[in-house]
């Protein structure tokens, strides 16, 4: 996912608000040393520039090499990708239920099957209180891995339960994707044809 184009990177800098750049600088300064802090000089550098300016760029930053350059952007624009999904978390619940996700993945792998659980259950409701569907059916798929692979004494209605839901949510977003799709044909033959021009 992260990028070494100069002018991608110039874009997700200059979109970023002052409260953004306030929360990435202090992101930086809670999980990296000072040493390792040469990705914030570059990104001070961007932010000031009007124009992206590589060679400029280079030159500041001590004569760097064009292949080191390019891999301290790659840092760069994952740093500010993290430091947007930390900020972000609270405020669009659907990374919050990714996050769960992933967090449920990593207990999984490590054997703690019911802790695993646990969290899916908090990534179940928040997905179900935003109307994610597609979210929702991936956290009960996840579920019905763990509830038929391991003993987690949770009983026959649970497994009703998963399995009644996940034949409601999958019938919902058929519909939805049905009308999706519509949609984006409806708008690509707008952009081919245009206005209506006449009864015909």
């Amino acid at each position: 996912m992260p990028i070494s184009q100069t002018g991608q990177l110039f874009s997700l800098i200059k979109s970023l608000t002052k409260a953004e750049k306030r929360n990435f600088r202090l992101y930086t300064k809670r999980n990296h040393d000072s040493d390792s802090m040469m990705f914030v000089k570059l990104f001070d550098l961007i932010d000031k520039q009007k124009d992206v300016n590589d060679y400029d760029i280079m030159k500041k930053l001590n004569g760097i090499t064009a292949s080191k350059y390019s891999n301290l952007k790659r840092h760069l624009y994952s740093q500010i990708m993290n430091s947007l999904q930390m900020l972000y978390t609270t405020k669009l619940p659907g990374i919050l239920v990714r996050e769960y996700l992933d967090f449920a993945d990593i207990l999984y792998s490590k054997g703690l099957y019911l802790q695993s659980l646990k969290i899916l259950e908090k990534a179940r409701k928040t997905a179900e209180k935003i109307h994610d569907d597609l979210l929702y059916l991936s956290v009960i798929e996840f579920e019905k891995t763990i509830e038929s692979r391991h003993i987690t004494r949770s009983g026959v209605d649970k497994t009703q339960v998963l399995t009644g839901d996940a034949d409601r949510v999958s019938k919902r977003i058929r519909r939805s994707i049905k009308f999706s799709n519509l949609r984006i044909l409806i708008h690509g033959f707008y952009i081919k044809h245009g206005h209506i021009k006449n009864e015909e």
